[in-house]
C-alpha cells in the first residue's frame, strides 16, 4: 500500500468515526417521549362514542420522561356500512399502530401526562420527531404540547404515503407551535392521528422524541473530516 492510499484509508476511517460521534451527539441529549417498547392493550371503537385503552397507565421503559401516564383514546366518527369495521390503535413490538378499516373515518390520540415537567429544549431541542414506518396517503398528525401554565401549542402535519422500505420522519418544529408555550416546562404531550377526512388510514410509527442540533464541536469535526477528504481527492487528481 503506497502512502497516498494509506492516507486516504486513514482519512475515510477518521470521517466514519466523526460521523459516528456526530450521530451520538445528535441523539445524546434528545428527550425520548416513547419508543413504544412497553405494550399497551389494543383498543377499538365500532359504533362511535370512543373508548380508552386499559393497558399499563405508566410507561416504565422507552422514555426519558419521569414515569408518564400513557392513555390511548380511539373514536370512530362515522357509522360504517359494515358493522364489523372499526377504528383501532395499539402499542406493541416497539411500534404504535393506528388503523381504520375500509369505509371508516376516525382518529386516535396518545396522551402523556403525570410526569411532572420536562425541558424539551434540552441539548438544543428544536422540534419533535415522529418516525413513520408505513402509512397510507391521507390523514393528519397533530402534536399538542402543554406547559405548566396550561398554555398549549399545536402543530398539524399532513401524513405522507410511506412504504415499509423507506421510513420517513415528521418533524414538528417548536417555532411553528403557538407562541407563549414554555418548552422548558412541558407537563403534557398529546399526539393525534386524525383520519376524520379519509375512509381508510393505516399508520405504523417507530418512536416519538425531540430532535436536537449537533453541538458546535461535532460540526467542526465533521467539517474537518470533509475537508480532509476533499484535500485527498485533489491530491489524487493532481
Amino acid at each position: 500500500m503506497n502512502f497516498l492510499t494509506h492516507l486516504r484509508s486513514k482519512s475515510i476511517s477518521t470521517l466514519l468515526g466523526v460521523a459516528f460521534v456526530l450521530g451520538t451527539q445528535l441523539n445524546a441529549h434528545a428527550v425520548t417521549i416513547d419508543l413504544f417498547d412497553q405494550p399497551q392493550e389494543p383498543i377499538l371503537d365500532l359504533f362511535g362514542g370512543g373508548g380508552t385503552s386499559d393497558g399499563p397507565d405508566t410507561v416504565l421503559v422507552g422514555t426519558d420522561l419521569d414515569d408518564p401516564e400513557r392513555t390511548i383514546f380511539v373514536e370512530t366518527t362515522n357509522v360504517p356500512v359494515n358493522p364489523n369495521n372499526f377504528t383501532s390503535a395499539s402499542i406493541g413490538g416497539g411500534v404504535y399502530s393506528h388503523s381504520q378499516q375500509s369505509g371508516v373515518t376516525g382518529y386516535s390520540t396518545i396522551t402523556y401526562s403525570g410526569f411532572g415537567s420536562a425541558d424539551f429544549t434540552s441539548g438544543g431541542g428544536f422540534g419533535v420527531i415522529l418516525r413513520i414506518l408505513e402509512s397510507d396517503l391521507g390523514g393528519t398528525a397533530i402534536l399538542r404540547l402543554t406547559d405548566g401554565s396550561a398554555v398549549t401549542g399545536i402543530q398539524s402535519l399532513a401524513i405522507p404515503q410511506v412504504s415499509e422500505s423507506a421510513p420517513q420522519d415528521l418533524t414538528f418544529l417548536f417555532t411553528d407551535l403557538a407562541p407563549g408555550v414554555d418548552l422548558t416546562d412541558i407537563v403534557q404531550v398529546q399526539l393525534e392521528i386524525d383520519g376524520r377526512n379519509v375512509r381508510n388510514l393505516d399508520l405504523t410509527a417507530d418512536f416519538i422524541e425531540t430532535a436536537v442540533v449537533p453541538e458546535p464541536g461535532s460540526l467542526f469535526l465533521l467539517g474537518s473530516g470533509l475537508l480532509g477528504l476533499g484535500w485527498l481527492r485533489s491530491k489524487r487528481n493532481s
